[in-house]
């Protein structure tokens, strides 16, 4: 896991165990993706809220 903020760390916590690490491997596949395709890139994240909503209704990974 890439250093996670407080932020992060508190809306994972609103998560069940079992989702947790489907949430911190879209996080972490989001920031190495923003850095191999967004010059300049600062570090920035998607908002922990809407993710974790997105984990909640069902977002898997494609395992393609």
């Amino acid at each position: 896991m890439i250093n996670p903020s407080k932020a992060q760390i508190e809306v994972e916590n609103t998560l069940t165990p079992e989702l947790r690490p489907i949430f911190r491997q879209f996080i972490d596949d989001y920031k190495s993706a923003a850095q191999q395709h967004v010059p300049g890139y600062g570090g920035g994240a998607p908002s922990f809220k809407i993710v974790a909503q997105l984990i909640r209704e069902g977002w898997r990974k494609d395992s393609k």
